[in-house]
């Protein structure tokens, strides 16, 4: 395709960026954490429906964290 692939970098070989992006979803997770326990704390007249669904959005962030790190 290119006249001089040699000069191209595979950014897979390189564990920086994978290192980094990591820590930043680990980083935002604990936000994450921080979110759904003060809505925990303060949600004492919300709908279940509304409970329902962010106690399932937060599964699946501990799924998709989990995933991630493996495949880091």
């Amino acid at each position: 395709m290119f006249p001089h692939e040699s000069y191209l970098v595979n950014s897979s070989n390189i564990p920086g960026p994978v290192f980094v992006g990591a820590i930043l979803n680990w980083v935002s997770f604990c936000c994450l954490v921080v979110q759904v326990y003060t809505y925990h704390i303060s949600s004492k007249s919300d709908r279940i429906a509304l409970k329902l669904l962010v106690r399932f959005l937060f599964l699946a962030a501990i799924v998709q964290i989990g995933f991630a790190t493996k495949y880091a």
